[in-house]
């Protein structure tokens, strides 16, 4: 849906401006103000983010827009905080660079391009996932029409990025589970409902006509090879093996 700054006035909530596929998250009480404010503070040349100064002088109007909206009417300026933290997170999951990042005080820490800047950021968003109430708001803001992103899809170009971001990951390479965390696992899925005869149907059906490429079948190969085969439980007896 695209709004209006006349539609955002009085409105409070986290807003996302954007020159190309670089993004700028914020949050405000009043939405309207705070944007005409960012246009005109780069319009004169005094935005005090220089690293969205610079993009808007390169790229010019033509290249800003406004994009995602979350309303959050009703909400403290402290919760709108951590709504903001949910929507900047996930575009960074994304792989959508941002002009600014704020940690769990509310601070904003300029810009991601160093090293020093990712780290920090990893770091805080860390921190923010040790709180149990931030888990709780991000679960929520995930459910249904509450999510930003519900009814939307990810752009072609969007999917290539985050391709190329995973390629090669190394994040959980040589991690092993500790013995409590695998018993706690085990014990999840031995509680584990069955699945639904409906969701299985669906499953099944998504799954019908689709074929491996080639390319896929020499991966799946590849990764195979030297890998004991597991037996498939038939439930049927063994020649042979029954008494009777």
């Amino acid at each position: 849906m695209t709004f209006s700054l006349e539609d955002l006035q009085g409105r409070q909530g986290v807003y996302t401006i954007w020159i190309k596929e670089c993004a700028y998250v914020g949050s405000a009480v009043n939405i309207g103000r705070r944007i005409r404010r960012h246009i005109r503070d780069l319009c004169q040349g005094e935005h005090r983010n220089k690293f969205f100064q610079r993009a808007y002088d390169k790229y010019g109007d033509e290249a800003v827009r406004i994009g995602e909206i979350k309303f959050c009417d009703g909400y403290s300026e402290q919760e709108l905080k951590k709504f903001e933290l949910i929507v900047q997170d996930r575009l960074r999951n994304d792989g959508v660079e941002l002009f600014s990042v704020v940690e769990p005080d509310g601070n904003p820490m300029v810009g991601e391009g160093s090293e020093e800047a990712r780290r920090k950021v990893g770091e805080a968003t860390r921190r923010r996932w040790e709180d149990p109430e931030y888990r709780k708001l991000m679960t929520e803001a995930a459910k249904g029409e509450n999510n930003p992103f519900f009814g939307q899809k990810h752009s072609d170009e969007t999917k290539r990025k985050q391709s190329e971001r995973m390629k090669g990951n190394q994040y959980s390479l040589g991690y092993k589970h500790s013995e409590e965390t695998k018993q706690k696992m085990s014990e999840a899925a031995k509680n584990r409902p069955p699945m639904a005869e409906e969701t299985r149907k669906k499953l099944s059906d998504a799954g019908k006509g689709r074929k491996h490429s080639n390319e896929t079948k020499q991966k799946i190969s590849k990764a195979l090879k030297g890998k004991p085969r597991k037996k498939r439980k038939t439930g049927r007896l063994e020649k042979g093996n029954d008494d009777g």
